[in-house]
């Protein structure tokens, strides 16, 4: 059975939407958009740490001006926004997380 053949008979049975859905799953794909989020910022800002030093080998950038940087070059595509999305979901699920657990321990 081909791939093309078994993708229309799941259609068929489930839906555009649900095959969208096992898809995505299947691949993993907010892990790899988040992979490609993190190793992009870090080569940015390896980039723009070896720019920004002076002769003597202090920086003469600050944080502040890295991180929005940063944050601006994290968002220049749209695969790079998705995955900054991912990176964003991804560190809110735990908060949500850490929440909920200080919620069960007070009962």
């Amino acid at each position: 059975m081909s791939a093309c053949h078994q993708a229309k008979t799941f259609v068929t049975n489930f839906g555009l939407s649900a095959l969208l859905e096992y898809e995505w799953t299947r691949l993993n794909v907010p892990n790899v958009l988040r992979a490609f989020w993190i190793l992009r910022i870090i080569e940015h800002g390896i980039s723009i740490s070896i720019l920004g030093l002076s002769q003597s080998g202090i920086p003469d950038v600050s944080v502040l001006l890295i991180s929005k940087n940063l944050l601006v070059t994290g968002c220049e595509t749209m695969i790079a926004v998705l995955g900054m999305t991912s990176v964003i979901s991804y560190i809110c699920h735990y908060i949500g997380a850490f929440f909920q657990w200080v919620s069960i321990q007070k009962k």
